[in-house]
């Protein structure tokens, strides 16, 4: 195993899109859909309410009501979110990622902007692996990507498994 695994990628409108779409409705998919569902029900709802076709109590409605703008409204937020980067993106900016994962916990650096952090192991709230990248929770709200693609070969991709579920033991969910 490898004490120190350095991990350099540009990142992707879709790494940001999948960060974004984690911090706000979850890193699992399936809760993500759950919320989609919830949203559709209370929205048919309040549509049908409003339309005078069904009556619901007032305490449905005013729940209805909230689900539909509350998700609604971060739903619209996550996507102007990605417009912006959108733009950043096409202009070349803020797309150069470095990752330096050790013994110690989990440095990121945004080489396009000097930016850069430090985690350490008892601050990763918890490592998601999906089909396609590690999703980093770094804090309850914050996440980062380190998409498979920044793994060159795949004993480095071994490595980081053993690494981050060596250090975060319970909180490394594998796919």
């Amino acid at each position: 195993m490898t004490d120190r695994l350095v991990f350099n990628f540009k990142i992707e409108q879709s790494d940001y899109s999948d960060s974004v779409m984690c911090m706000t409705f979850g890193i699992q998919k399936w809760k993500r859909y759950l919320i989609l569902f919830t949203w559709i029900i209370c929205l048919s709802l309040f549509v049908l309410s409003m339309a005078k076709v069904i009556t619901i109590s007032p305490t449905v409605y005013a729940c209805t009501l909230l689900v539909v703008v509350i998700v609604g409204t971060a739903f619209l937020s996550v996507q102007i979110n990605i417009f912006k980067y959108r733009k950043v993106y096409q202009k070349g900016r803020n797309i150069k990622r470095q990752i330096v994962v050790d013994d110690k916990g989990i440095t990121f650096k945004n080489r396009s902007t000097e930016e850069s952090g430090f985690n350490s192991w008892e601050e990763i709230s918890r490592i998601q692996e999906t089909e396609d990248q590690f999703i980093i929770g770094v804090n309850a709200r914050d996440a980062v990507m380190l998409p498979k693609r920044a793994f060159l070969i795949e004993k480095d991709l071994d490595d980081f498994r053993e690494i981050a579920s060596a250090h975060i033991r319970a909180r490394f969910m594998e796919m």
